[in-house]
């Protein structure tokens, strides 16, 4: 599976793409909300992990421009954001789950693995 991950956090990053490749999936990171957006746009992923605190381009603003632009793939939004509030325009910027940090990896890459089943099953 080939996974996005969009966070400027490059401890965490680092973390998940190495605990994800031990599940062999190909993982590219972007830390910059910017930069992840053209990634997105250009290139074709199974999953998107999207930060909402980002420099350039917030994760609410890049997941709203990625399903503007017919973008389909499955988007979990992470954040130590964890009012409701925060989650609702979490879901109303078009991401299909919501995950709070800090979280246990095997919750994290469960998400995922769901997010992409079910993507397949549409």
């Amino acid at each position: 599976m080939k996974i996005l991950i969009i966070d400027d956090d490059k401890e965490l990053t680092g973390l998940l793409k190495m605990g994800l490749e031990d599940f062999h999936h190909q993982v590219y990171i972007a830390n910059d909300g910017v930069i992840g957006e053209e990634m997105a746009m250009k290139n074709e992923y199974d999953v998107i992990v999207l930060d909402v605190m980002l420099p350039g381009a917030d994760g609410y603003m890049v997941c709203k421009t990625l399903r503007k632009n017919s973008v389909k793939v499955p988007v979990l939004m992470i954040s130590s954001l964890d009012s409701p509030l925060e989650e609702r325009a979490g879901f109303i910027a078009g991401a299909d789950d919501y995950q709070i940090k800090p979280f246990e990896f095997e919750e994290f890459h469960k998400k995922i693995m769901f997010l992409y089943m079910r993507s397949k099953l549409v």
